[in-house]
């Protein structure tokens, strides 16, 4: 069994492991920074000096005769005079070599030496005599040439070489500001190498100090972290297998955390003991709840016409109807039904709101309109004797809109009267539904004392009738796009040479195709009639 105390999952392990990583990236960082500064002020130490020489050689050459020493060569007197003070500076200086040059200023491809010295024990460099002509090989050298000779305002450069040399070069100009020759100080950067002494030591110091973390951590941390947690995990995990109350943990650790951890599990056994007690009094609450909605969904459904065929001894029309609540229950509702042999009602309504209070009011105004249209009257009368009933104990200020008609069926002419309802489709026999037009009067409920006025449809054997609520034209799919009324005509007219039934079961499908996985967030109910059993024309 492989040792806890060493499992890579163990907590001490992780912090030791993480502790480890930070210490070796210190170290990593501290040498990258170190090694960086150490460079940059070595850098500036040695430009600082190569430029410090150049300008004390610059005082042992006279510039305006640089081409007198060209012509005379190494006898000429103040040449050798020049050459010497150069070779002491050397020496002194600790340089590499100073020379001076002058450039073919026609292409800057080549020079002529005319002081060249070098440390006297350099066993790197030789002198070069004076007058010799030499290529130039180097485009870094060619390209700070070039702009010594041609820009004014560069008064000197500086060049890194490739091994650890720098070199100061400076224009010596005559009398008139003319560039008569470069002055060029090479210095030998030799204490660069201690840059690989320092990472040494970096090196060293961070294994010491890996070495001591792993000592001290592996001690402190299991004594002081990790026994203090995996006891806090043991009971946590006891808790969650039998949920029973067991001993307070207590103070178990000095480390402000740990300690607060503990007492916080203490608490969460307590508060969880009584969140599974009020959970269970909650469930059996909510149980309770969604039964009484199912027995609430299924007397609203009772409450309307709900079988079919809805009168199978007749033949001169045909109906169907559906409701589909956004929730349990809802505020739509459709209702038909003979006043006599001859006349048929048909009445679709759109409470405001939806849920439990939608519900009861859409019972209350359903049950209302039925009995107001037994006792006789037309659609207006029917609707303004239940505006003002309703309105005198309507606390709530809900209000419903209603399309209720009164089809003589002999005829085919239909007396209608539409409360703030969404129009009702008309589809001629061979023809396409179309909206049927006609003003609206206010919503149920809405406000006393106002008018409701009639106007009529005519129908014919083989026209139907489709009547619905703005759920179906304002269904809307998950990228909030409504169904609108011209897409509600196009479904519609899918199915126009289907019965009733298979035109709102065909609407039914479409509109679920449309809406897809988004939410319904209105009722949507239809109601749908042929007449079938009348000759007459409109």
């Amino acid at each position: 069994m492989k040792n806890k105390a060493f499992s890579k999952h163990n907590l001490a392990f992780s912090i030791i492991s993480v502790v480890l990583v930070l210490i070796l990236v210190f170290s990593i960082v501290v040498s990258l920074i170190g090694y960086d500064t150490f460079t940059s002020n070595m850098n500036m130490i040695y430009h600082d000096k190569a430029n410090d020489v150049a300008y004390e050689a610059i005082t042992k050459v006279n510039a305006n005769h640089i081409e007198q020493y060209l012509k005379n060569g190494e006898g000429d007197a103040e040449w050798q005079e020049s050459n010497m003070q150069l070779q002491t500076l050397c020496n002194n200086m600790d340089v590499d070599m100073i020379y001076i040059i002058s450039v073919d200023a026609a292409d800057y491809n080549s020079y002529t030496t005319v002081f060249h010295v070098v440390q006297e024990d350099s066993d790197k460099y030789s002198p070069v005599a004076l007058g010799q002509k030499d290529k130039i090989t180097n485009d870094s050298f060619k390209k700070d040439y070039k702009l010594l000779y041609t820009d004014d305002n560069i008064g000197s450069t500086t060049l890194l070489g490739a091994a650890d040399v720098i070199t100061a070069i400076h224009p010596l100009k005559d009398d008139s500001g003319k560039i008569t020759a470069l002055l060029c100080v090479q210095v030998p950067m030799t204490n660069m190498g201690y840059r690989i002494d320092f990472l040494k030591r970096v090196a060293i110091f961070a294994v010491i100090l890996v070495a001591l973390a792993i000592i001290i951590f592996s001690r402190y941390i299991r004594k002081k972290v990790v026994n203090p947690i995996r006891t806090v995990s043991d009971e946590a995990l006891r808790f969650s297998k039998e949920n029973k109350k067991g001993e307070a943990l207590g103070e178990i650790s000095k480390i402000n955390e740990i300690s607060s951890l503990s007492r916080s599990i203490d608490e969460m056994e307590d508060e969880m003991l009584e969140y599974i007690d009020n959970l269970t009094a909650a469930t059996a609450e909510k149980e309770r709840i969604g039964a009484e909605l199912s027995i609430a969904a299924k007397i609203q459904m009772n409450a309307v016409p709900n079988t079919f065929p809805a009168f199978p001894d007749r033949t001169d029309f045909d109906i169907y109807a559906s409701m589909t609540p956004a929730k349990e229950v809802g505020g739509d509702f459709y209702n038909y039904f003979l006043i006599d042999d001859d006349h048929l009602a048909l009445v679709i309504a759109d409470v405001s709101g939806k849920g439990i209070p939608a519900a009861l009011f859409m019972m209350v105004t359903n049950n209302l309109i039925t009995e107001t249209t037994h006792k006789g009257g037309t659609p207006a009368d029917i609707l303004k004797y239940v505006n003002e009933t309703v309105c005198a104990k309507n606390e709530a200020g809900m209000f419903v809109t209603v399309w209720l008609g009164i089809l003589e069926l002999s005829t085919g002419k239909i007396t209608a009267c539409n409360a703030g309802h969404d129009f009702p489709a008309l589809c001629r026999k061979d023809g396409c539904f179309e909206l049927v037009k006609a003003p609206h009067d206010i919503a149920v409920g809405a406000m006393e004392g106002l008018p409701f006025d009639n106007y009529e449809i005519q129908i014919n054997k083989g026209d139907k009738l489709f009547l619905y609520t703005d759920g179906l034209p304002e269904a809307a799919n998950e990228s909030d796009e409504m169904l609108t009324l011209d897409g509600m005509l196009d479904v519609i007219n899918r199915y126009k040479n289907e019965t009733p039934k298979d035109i709102l079961l065909g609407i039914n499908n479409s509109v679920n195709d449309f809406v897809g996985g988004a939410p319904q967030f209105d009722d949507l109910t239809m109601l749908c009639i042929e007449l079938k059993g009348t000759d007459t024309e409109g």
